[in-house]
């Protein structure tokens, strides 16, 4: 592989990560003014509004100073950013550059010193980092995956899963608004999100906001009324029913969406381009049987760690009628149609250890390991992102690894957060210079 040259300066996210790790030569340190530096802590990183890093350590010429550190490519950026107008950047003590064009200047006028980095980042890092920059590759690191240790990956790859998880809660947070902190309403929405796989997830949640679980739950003693319910709400269910059953689903939903005010979708579930046992009326059909079988789902699925018991719960079939059918009133050969185990298994890593995770950290401090070794022993998902890595000898061998290379796919890799990355440090850090 021939070597990569930089073009043009390093950008921010790059400079920031220099910056915090110390990677660039210390020796006999001076601002552009000339006066001796020296780094006694370079703050914290800040993600929120105002400077790059706060509360940092300096000490110029031999006077110590407390305050805030900004970081630009080039110095002129201040203005560009309109930070002498904010009062937000007065705490600012160094402006940390790569290069030097120009002074900057405080919202009291009062001139801000600063540090040039140009010429004191190893030579090496400015090649690993235009390297993955230049990188057309969907993943930046492509080419240079293999170099990294087992023990890196597997540590990486685990702490992303972890991370996976935490960023669940965000929109487990946001059902729990919506449902006043109803974790039964958490666990309902999220399993029929995920009962819509592969095609209709999107769907599925829409109908958990159309069909709030508070109605849901009244009528789950009732199979033909659950089935009505979640029919009739994803617009599955005709105006001018096919056959008696299909009759009398109408006959139920009509009622019902009279007295709760329900309104169907806008845009009804998909069944094109999908395999007959992921229609969307067989899955709404397993799913009221779930909830008719099990009427404490949440008490059996998420008070206590069970796989085994989480299987058999989640392997149901379907009403009579739905044995012979996959569409109202178009009749088909018979078959069980129960919950195969591949999609129980995806139930449980998408919907069950998630909302296990969330519940755990909201009462207490989660234990994660449990639920890691659960999902080292589930089998892997095979997708365009877990073959994009495999191309490059990172495994995927379970569930855990699947999860963490869809999270470092999405969260990393598309928006280019090399930086933030354990593989991105791994190669930015690298004596090899190709």
């Amino acid at each position: 592989m021939k070597s990569t040259k930089q073009t043009g300066p390093p950008n921010e996210d790059f400079l920031h990560y220099v910056w915090q790790y110390g990677l660039f030569d210390k020796q006999n340190l001076r601002t552009r003014e000339g006066q001796s530096l020296e780094i006694l802590t370079p703050g914290f990183y800040n993600r929120d509004q105002g400077p790059d890093f706060t509360d940092a350590r300096l000490r110029i010429d031999g006077r110590l100073w407390a305050g805030n550190v900004e970081i630009h490519r080039k110095s002129s950026d201040w203005f560009a950013h309109h930070h002498e107008q904010d009062p937000h950047y007065d705490s600012v003590i160094l402006h940390v550059v790569y290069e030097y064009d120009m002074p900057v200047y405080n919202t009291h006028d009062v001139y801000i010193p600063v540090l040039e980095l140009k010429g004191r980042i190893p030579e090496r890092l400015l090649t690993n980092w235009a390297f993955l920059r230049n990188n057309r590759h969907p993943l930046a690191c492509a080419g240079r995956l293999q170099d990294i240790h087992k023990a890196v990956r597997t540590q990486w790859l685990e702490r992303l899963y972890v991370e996976r998880l935490e960023r669940r809660m965000l929109t487990f947070r946001k059902w729990l608004r919506q449902s006043k902190q109803d974790w039964e309403a958490v666990l309902y929405a999220t399993l029929l999100r995920y009962f819509g796989m592969p095609g209709n997830s999107e769907a599925f949640e829409q109908l958990a906001t159309a069909l709030p679980y508070d109605i849901f739950k009244k009528y789950t003693a009732n199979l033909l009324q659950s089935e009505a319910l979640l029919l009739g709400t994803a617009g599955l269910l005709d105006e001018t029913p096919a056959d008696e059953y299909t009759k009398q689903l109408q006959t139920e939903f009509d009622f019902l969406r009279q007295k709760h005010r329900l309104r169907p979708l806008a845009v009804k579930p998909r069944f094109g381009r999908m395999r007959p046992a992921n229609f969307p009326t067989i899955r709404l059909a397993q799913f009221a049987m779930l909830y008719h079988r099990h009427p404490q789902l949440f008490t059996r699925l998420i008070h206590r760690i069970d796989p085994d018991g989480w299987t058999d719960t989640l392997r149901v079939g379907t009403s009579d009628y739905w044995k012979t059918h996959y569409r109202p009133g178009k009749t088909s050969k018979p078959r069980s149609k129960i919950t195969g185990r591949p999609f129980v298994e995806k139930l449980i890593v998408n919907a069950i250890i998630p909302v296990q995770f969330a519940w755990q950290t909201a009462y207490g401090t989660p234990d994660t390991q449990p639920l890691l070794e659960l999902a080292r022993k589930l089998p892997p998902e095979n997708n365009r992102i877990t073959r994009l890595f495999a191309a490059q000898d990172i495994p995927n061998g379970n569930a855990l690894e699947s999860q963490a290379l869809i999270q470092l796919k999405t969260r990393y890799c598309d928006a280019r957060r090399c930086t933030h990355c354990a593989f991105g440090n791994h190669i930015l850090r690298s004596d090899e210079n190709t």
